[in-house]
């Protein structure tokens, strides 16, 4: 696909959808040659909305390019980096996290349209249910890989909702997902503490924080849990202070020797 391809692609509309190309796959829910999903097509061509098309993927990554005007809607520009990205194959939707944004000739014009290149890491897929009334699932592998000229747009409310749902016994709310703040931010406390986990950011962006807020979540649900936590820079003693014994120099014992 060239870059004009892509360009004459971004104006169709609902009376003209793209050529499908012949697929090597038997599965009737990503079969982008099947009857069904020409409809899907029409659908979303029928949509006045930003949407952007695969060029370039792999077993992890894959480039979609995208028009933008200079000026236009912030809102309809959501290229950015930390958004999660749904690419279409046939009924099921390829979700990714945008890793970096770049123009391609690295020169921007103010007065009309740039394409730009989306880099997405790929996280799995939301899988369209094939029987009445069940639900689509999140899943962290991918069946089908998207094609070229595959049709890309940020994800849609309800994949969101889908790939965070969590219930059970032991799941808490820290906060709201930051893509759309009308969906909750929960952690599920047993599966967390069963494994390996780390909070990572750069100065400032608030992992003490959230450490705080993920710790006090834990003692709540879990009153039986002990925590050991080495905390050089006494950051989290004042955070506990009724539920902590604190160790430091003027008080600790080491045995003769150490």
């Amino acid at each position: 696909m060239t870059t004009s391809d892509i360009h004459n692609a971004s104006g169709l509309t609902v009376k003209t959808v793209p050529e499908q190309r012949a697929t090597s796959s038997t599965r009737a829910d990503v079969d982008l040659m099947a009857g069904e999903n020409q409809a899907v097509l029409e659908k979303e061509f029928s949509r006045d909305r930003m949407r952007a098309f695969v060029i370039r993927c792999d077993g992890e990554y894959a480039i979609i390019a995208a028009d933008i005007e200079q000026g236009s809607d912030s809102k309809e520009n959501y290229w950015s980096v930390g958004q999660l990205i749904s690419i279409k194959v046939g009924r099921n939707r390829v979700v990714g996290i945008t890793c970096s944004v770049e123009v391609p000739n690295h020169d921007w014009d103010m007065s009309g349209k740039n394409e730009v290149h989306v880099t997405l890491e790929l996280v799995g897929e939301i899988v369209a249910s094939t029987e009445e009334g069940k639900e689509d699932k999140f899943s962290t592998g991918i069946a089908s890989y998207p094609q070229m000229g595959c049709v890309a747009h940020r994800i849609r409310g309800t994949d969101l909702a889908i790939i965070y749902k969590s219930e059970g016994d032991t799941v808490v709310k820290v906060g709201q997902l930051t893509q759309d703040q009308s969906i909750d931010a929960k952690i599920e406390i047993d599966m967390l503490l069963s494994r390996h986990f780390a909070v990572v950011g750069t100065t400032g962006v608030g992992k003490s924080t959230s450490v705080t807020l993920i710790l006090r979540k834990v003692i709540k649900a879990r009153p039986d849990i002990r925590i050991l936590m080495l905390d050089p820079h006494n950051e989290f003693a004042s955070a506990f202070p009724n539920d902590s014994v604190t160790v430091d120099s003027s008080n600790l014992i080491l045995p003769f020797g150490f």
